[in-house]
């Protein structure tokens, strides 16, 4: 049978999405089945009107008269035509719920309108244009919808004729029904669509939001966090700050992030049209998927696939970081002497766009012994893990790194420097209980005039926490488990750090 995968035609004798995609989609990590119907759907405010004479085609506009007319549908058939003119043709009556008026109004030649003949409500009229005039029809501005068909019967009606039937006018679509698939069991036929990954192509004219992207699905998924009519955005990243970079329309497959405001940091791809904002830089379009996210329910994972390779090695392995080099086909230089074990703690040019412009990448290397594994308490403590990933770099980028301000021999503890303005609201949250063992990372809160100060113990302690507070100024984040490494270090060494995966 004959199927497209993502974009793609394929011709298989797979019978399930399992077996198409080699991979099992999962209730976290849905994929989308679409098949082709044909359904009789009405034209949207279109109606045929049967006479005596033939059928009139008319095409309404929204409002109360037009509300009106379509809940009165089956009281307009046989309605007779009361008069004639030059002017207009006459059907009724039935009774309208509108207050009458003595205004007048000009209506357009095969406009068409409802009225009150002698301003009773109970003598409601549908009226059809044949000419343009002024009228005082008994109700304020009645036209609803314009003749854009039948105008020769419209001119052939007379004494004796009358409305046959009023329907909304029909026709058969190409519809699509969507099956969310969360396993591979969920059987495919011939015709139908598979869509299992986003495919998006990014934008050079902004490099900030394109990297605040590459790094957001790192690891091959967007995570979505609300799915609206006009958008679904993916909140994983909120509160980081982008300059504002490329701002136009947003269509629909278009991928932004917002550069300022609450929201800043948020990914937004757009299901429907947007106008431009300048508090949103566009960075990339949809290639296919996009009806993947548009089914796609809040806490769902969805494939990515940029057309554009990340390009960051830091947190790497030399070895690693020459090997992704070669994939790309850039130059890859070394400072200094690095062995192929040793890890990247720094990048030129860091954004990935750049690296692809100038075709070459600089690193330096530090001996893994200074590079330490960290595990977050996220559930535990999400607020103080976000403090300590923005303090560390760790939010934005895969390695991070911390600025020793204190570090004594005699101590059983090392200080790093925080942001006493960021911890401005770092509220208590993971108190120690008993005892602080070794290697946790703890944070002193808001209740302490020394918030924000992040510090780990060498070894366990029942009266203060790892910066030294008392156990209620004291949140617990995270641990680190090889903290030996840290007996040597002097004020002002740099830490770096990797997240546990």
């Amino acid at each position: 049978m004959n199927i497209r995968v993502d974009g793609e035609e394929r011709t298989t004798e797979a019978q399930t999405v399992g077996e198409v995609l080699g991979f099992k989609p999962t209730p976290d990590v849905p994929v989308l089945v679409m098949r082709t119907t044909t359904k009789e759907v009405e034209v949207h405010n279109t109606y045929d009107i049967e006479t005596t004479k033939g059928t009139i085609t008319i095409e309404t506009r929204p409002g109360p008269v037009h509300d009106a007319f379509k809940e009165r549908l089956p009281q307009l058939v046989d309605l007779p035509l009361q008069w004639d003119d030059k002017y207009a043709a006459t059907f009724g009556t039935v009774p309208l719920p509108f207050e009458p008026t003595r205004k007048s109004y000009d209506y357009d030649r095969y406009e068409v309108l409802m009225g009150l003949m002698g301003h009773d409500r109970q003598q409601g009229i549908l009226a059809f244009q044949r000419q343009g005039h002024i009228w005082n029809n008994g109700i304020e501005k009645a036209g609803f919808g314009t003749v854009i068909k039948g105008r020769s019967v419209l001119a052939r009606l007379g004494r004796g004729d009358a409305i046959r039937s009023v329907s909304a006018r029909t026709e058969n679509a190409e519809l699509y029904d969507f099956t969310i698939a969360t396993s591979p069991d969920v059987p495919v036929h011939d015709g139908d669509m598979v869509l299992s990954k986003l495919i998006v192509d990014l934008d050079d004219e902004s490099p900030y939001a394109v990297e605040h992207f590459l790094f957001l699905t790192k690891d091959g998924h967007l995570p979505v966090s609300e799915v609206h009519t006009t958008f679904a955005t993916c909140s994983a990243l909120r509160g980081v700050e982008l300059p504002p970079e490329r701002i136009r329309p947003r269509t629909r497959g278009s991928l932004s992030v917002r550069t300022s405001g609450k929201e800043k940091g948020t990914v937004y791809v757009y299901l429907k049209d947007v106008v431009e904002d300048k508090t949103h830089t566009v960075f990339g379009e949809t290639i296919s998927g996009i009806e993947l996210v548009q089914e796609a329910q809040p806490g769902h994972h969805v494939r990515v696939e940029p057309r554009y390779v990340r390009l960051n090695t830091l947190g790497y392995t030399v070895a690693d970081a020459r090997a992704l080099a070669q994939r790309a086909g850039i130059a890859f230089v070394v400072e200094g002497t690095a062995g192929d074990d040793d890890v990247v703690v720094s990048q030129h040019p860091e954004l990935s766009t750049a690296v692809m412009a100038e075709g070459s990448i600089t690193i330096e290397a530090v001996d893994p012994a200074r590079v330490f594994t960290v595990r977050l308490f996220d559930n535990l403590a999400p607020q103080t893990a976000a403090y300590f990933k923005t303090i560390s770099g760790l939010k934005t980028r895969s390695l991070g790194r911390l600025t020793v301000f204190f570090a004594h021999e005699d101590m059983d503890m090392v200080l790093f420097s925080g942001n006493d303005k960021l911890a401005g609201t770092l509220t208590p949250e993971n108190h120690p209980e008993g005892v602080v063992r070794a290697g946790e990372i703890g944070i002193t809160n808001m209740a302490s005039r020394q918030r924000g100060t992040i510090g780990i113990r060498f070894g366990d302690s029942t009266e203060y926490g790892p910066t030294g507070e008392d156990f209620s100024h004291t949140n617990i984040v995270g641990k680190l488990d090889n903290i030996e490494g840290l007996r040597a270090l002097k004020e002002g060494d740099t830490v770096y750090l990797l997240l546990e995966t």
